[in-house]
């Protein structure tokens, strides 16, 4: 939603355009302590698909964990206990013009190549997502991955 918002800014009148569009959470699985699972989404703003990690907005939900558990399962299949993830924090992506607050979360798993090699081969999402599955190295990711919430998961995760 976007709406137009006037307020007092020291002495004068501030005018500026806030999108309303509410939390989110993100979850960096890494795999075998080498490999990152990422999702290719198309993002239709930019008009192109993207390396992300996997997650989605909490509609209102307050439990970011259970959400982060939600999203995994919709977007990369993956069924795991709540104490699986741990938390990397929050971050504000564009505080001068939306309210998004994204969650972030570490998952470590392990799996095998057999494992990683049928993942791959699916498609996953709702009616409305189309997300495939890529796994790459993390040397590989920090060369590829354009997406900032992505990139700062890796970076409060410690991969370099």
């Amino acid at each position: 939603m976007k709406i137009s918002v006037q307020f007092l800014l020291y002495t004068h009148i501030q005018s500026s355009i806030v999108f309303l569009k509410g939390d989110a959470v993100g979850i960096l699985p890494i795999i075998n302590n080498t490999y990152i699972l990422l999702t290719k989404q198309f993002r239709a703003p930019l008009g192109r698909s993207f390396l992300e990690i996997p997650g989605g907005m909490t509609d209102g939900s307050l439990d970011f964990s259970l959400v982060a558990l939600k999203e995994l399962q919709e977007e990369i299949g993956l069924n795991i206990s709540k104490k699986s993830l741990k938390s990397l924090g929050k971050i504000i992506p564009s505080p001068d013009l939306c309210d998004e607050q994204i969650h972030l979360f570490l998952l470590e798993i392990e799996m095998s190549e057999t494992e990683m090699k049928i993942i791959k081969q699916k498609l996953f999402g709702t009616d409305d997502e189309a997300i495939k599955i890529r796994i790459l190295k993390v040397e590989e990711a920090f060369l590829e991955v354009e997406d900032a919430s992505t990139l700062v998961a890796m970076n409060r995760a410690g991969l370099k």
